[in-house]
């Protein structure tokens, strides 16, 4: 409580003209996890190679997002705490029991809830996909829930489209699992100490139940079984070596394609990273370029995969420079390397809206 009337209190400060529109962002897991994850948005003033930021007892340095991170989005600081340079702060969150729980209804295999303590909403994933079991519940509230589909956790709390869509994906690496959603106004940990005080705090608390049991074919119809699309991200980044206008998509189902791929994206690192193992014997790797641009500010993330057929649908959120805000003058091309399971013959690359960006036969 008292870090939090600090906070208030401070907020009425100038921001520090070292950064531009500084924003601190967490977001708190309880239950089978506990976690803070702290980002931090804002863009250093006057070619500033870092600036100092006190964050609670601590005193940490931000930099520009320079690596080739997935926690890294765009806008974000990375951060300095200690000897070690991160593109989000991870620390532990109060441990709490879990206070809500979601069961399989025997025989019909449907799922009930029941929750201790206020939620927001509950979601579910059974590890292809993502659906929503409930709105608003009140303390003690339970009963047979009947789950919609949804592409992932945006719009849950305090999270922006690109927090949600990675914690989309890896939560759901995990699956099954359900999250519940608490009320701001319940959060067991405040909000830290900040100083300069930033313009925004927003605050994220989920309480994650692991191996949540369920009938699959209640939520999702029956997939090839050697077509899953199911995924994981082995690499992204704001500076490939693809100098194309336009975007572009690779579907990689040898390791020599992608590791020609991989080159393009990383060239201009020195040393070139060495391309991840892939086994090709079931899974593709899907790489997409949104093209060179003439600024920083620009960004993409994978929101999403879906498979009909052997055509791989790949969609994914981009982000464009915010105006007002100073962007590096250089030129930068962001993309995005993601290995997926099942084998396929074409690639589309989507945005949110729908429409297409690219596509490509595997190579």
């Amino acid at each position: 409580m008292l870090a939090l009337m600090g906070l208030l209190t401070l907020s009425s400060c100038t921001v520090s003209r070292e950064i531009n529109s500084l924003e601190v962002h967490d977001v708190l897991f309880y239950g089978a996890r506990s976690e803070r994850v702290t980002w931090f948005y804002g863009a250093l003033t006057d070619g500033r190679l870092e600036s100092a930021l006190k964050l609670g007892t601590q005193t940490v340095k931000l930099r520009e997002q320079l690596r080739n991170d997935p926690l890294g989005f765009p806008g974000t600081l990375s951060v300095l705490s200690g000897t070690q340079l991160r593109s989000a702060l991870r620390g532990p969150a109060t441990i709490l029991p879990q206070q809500f729980s979601v069961s399989s209804v025997l025989l019909s295999g449907d799922l009930a809830v029941q929750t201790r303590v206020r939620l927001d909403a509950i979601y579910y994933t059974d590890g292809r996909g993502w659906y929503k079991l409930s709105g608003p519940l009140a303390a003690d509230r339970g009963g047979k829930v009947s789950p919609s589909a949804v592409s992932g956790l945006r719009g849950v709390g305090e999270l922006t489209d690109a927090e949600a869509d990675f914690l989309s994906s890896q939560l759901r690496l995990d699956g099954p699992q359900a999250v519940g959603v608490l009320n701001k106004a319940d959060l067991p940990d405040a909000a830290q100490y900040v100083e300069p005080a930033p313009l925004k705090y927003l605050q994220t608390g989920l309480i994650v139940q692991k191996g949540v049991p369920a009938n699959l074919n209640v939520f999702t119809p029956p997939l090839n079984p050697s077509n899953t699309g199911r995924y994981s991200v082995l690499g992204s980044g704001g500076n490939a070596r693809y100098s194309g206008e336009g975007p572009i998509a690779y579907l990689s189902k040898t390791f020599s394609s992608f590791d020609s791929v991989w080159r393009t994206a990383n060239g201009n690192q020195s040393p070139v990273p060495s391309a991840p193992n892939v086994d090709f014997a079931g899974n593709n790797v899907a790489t997409f370029f949104l093209g060179q641009k003439a600024t920083g500010g620009y960004g993409l993330s994978v929101s999403s995969t879906a498979v009909d057929g052997n055509t791989l649908t790949v969609t994914v959120s981009t982000t464009s420079p915010k105006p007002g805000l100073i962007q590096t003058q250089a030129l930068t091309s962001p993309w995005v390397s993601l290995r997926v399971e099942g084998n396929y013959t074409r690639l589309v690359v989507r945005d949110s809206s729908g429409n297409t960006l690219a596509e490509s036969s595997s190579n």
